[in-house]
C-alpha cells in the first residue's frame, strides 16, 4: 500500500462499511445487459459487501483485499461468496483470465501505475473494469487530504478504452465530515 497514511487517517471508523452497494448494482446491471459470463474479482473488497451484490446476481465474483482481518469478515457475512487475501498491485491470476475488474475507494491508497498495469494484464480483451479516481478529498475545513488531475488519470488509462464516464460527489460523516469528488469509469481493455 503506497499511502498508507492517508488510509490510517480514515481507517478509524470504518466509514466505507457503510457506502451505497449501488455502484455494484449499476456495473452487475451493465454487465448483465451485455451478456457477461467470466469471473468478475472485487478489488480490495474490504467487508464484502460488493461483492455479495455479483454473487447474488449470478455472477462469479471474489472478493480480493490485502487485509486477512477484512477477508475473515468478510466470508463470515457471506460464506457463500469466494473472498481471498491478495494485492492489487500483484495479481496471482494468470495473464488474460478475468471478465471483469471492480474497484471502489481504493486505488488512492496504491501504486496506480503499478495496479493498473496488473489490471490490463490479468483482464481479458473486451473485458470491463470499473474503477473510481478521487480526484479529491478534503475535509470539512476544506483542508485537502488527496488530489489527483484528471489529465493524470487519462494517462494512467491509457491502454484501456473508456466506455463510461460519471463524475460525482460523495460525503461521509466519519471518522470526520470529509468530500469526495469521484470520476467513475467503465474502462474496457482492447
Amino acid at each position: 500500500m503506497q499511502n498508507e497514511e492517508l488510509y490510517r487517517k480514515y481507517l478509524s471508523g470504518r466509514h466505507w462499511d457503510n457506502h451505497p452497494t449501488s455502484h455494484a448494482q449499476k456495473f452487475a446491471d451493465f454487465l448483465l445487459s451485455d451478456g457477461f459470463r467470466g469471473r468478475l474479482v472485487d478489488l480490495g473488497c474490504g467487508n464484502g459487501r460488493d461483492a455479495a451484490v455479483f454473487c447474488h446476481r449470478g455472477i462469479e465474483a471474489w472478493g480480493i483485499d490485502l487485509s486477512e482481518e477484512e477477508i475473515a469478515m468478510a466470508r463470515s457475512k457471506h460464506p457463500n461468496c469466494r473472498f481471498e487475501v491478495g494485492d492489487a498491485e500483484q495479481f496471482d491470476f494468470v495473464d488474460c483470465s478475468i471478465g471483469a475488474l471492480f474497484m471502489i475507494n481504493v486505488v488512492h491508497y496504491l501504486d496506480k501505475h503499478r495496479a493498473l498495469k496488473e489490471a490490463h494484464r490479468v483482464l481479458q480483451p473486451g473485458g470491463f473494469f470499473l474503477i473510481h479516481f478521487n480526484t479529491m478529498i478534503a475535509d470539512q475545513y476544506g483542508r485537502v487530504d488527496y488530489a489527483q488531475d484528471e489529465a493524470e488519470i487519462f494517462r494512467l488509462i491509457k491502454n484501456f478504452e473508456v466506455v463510461q464516464k460519471n463524475s460525482l460527489v460523495r460525503v461521509d460523516s466519519t471518522p470526520i465530515v470529509h468530500t469526495h469528488a469521484i470520476l467513475e469509469l467503465i474502462l474496457r481493455k482492447s
